[in-house]
């Protein structure tokens, strides 16, 4: 019987050491395989947009015959991420006699007046004016610009006069 006990202990033997053997065969190809490789991706779209940073409200001028000069009328945010940059127009409502205008709203007579966008005239080939065109993205904070409007004191007719201003951006 001591016999196989012993043949018995050996063979238990023989089969532990072919286990671990296996486990440090197992282990040995686990440490070759070290790293993993995770996929990842996203978008980040293209996001313009201009807003007005002033209180909201109509601009009123109270008595027109008295022409007004460079009035500021709203401070223009400019915000793109556009890898190619951006451009805002300005599209103006009563354009009349190659210029922006007031129109009253009885009379259809109009009082022609002048925009400055950031110090610069702007210039109206139609109705539609190019503020700002450029190549490159804003900060994330964007850039601040003013919007000043001016007209010529005069006699003009007694109406009530109105225009509407309409600022688009887009990217390029």
């Amino acid at each position: 019987m001591a016999f196989m006990n012993r043949k018995w202990g050996r063979l238990f033997f023989a089969a532990a050491a072919l286990g671990a053997a296996s486990l440090l065969a197992g282990g040995a190809q686990a440490a070759n395989n070290n790293n993993v490789s995770i996929p990842l991706s996203g978008t980040v779209p293209v996001t313009c947009t201009v807003a007005n940073n002033s209180s909201g409200t109509t601009t009123t001028f109270s008595d027109m015959t008295q022409g007004a000069s460079n009035v500021l009328i709203g401070t223009i945010t400019e915000t793109c991420n556009g890898r190619s940059g951006y451009k805002v127009t300005l599209t103006e409502q009563n354009f009349s006699a190659n210029q922006p205008s007031f129109k009253g709203s009885s009379s259809g007579s109009v009082i022609p007046y002048t925009l400055s966008y950031n110090g610069s005239t702007v210039n109206f080939p139609n109705s539609t004016a190019t503020l700002t065109n450029s190549g490159s993205q804003t900060g994330t904070n964007g850039v601040a610009k003013a919007l000043n409007l001016s007209f010529s004191a005069g006699a003009y007719t007694a109406d009530s006069y109105s225009d509407t201003i309409t600022i688009t951006m887009a990217s390029n």
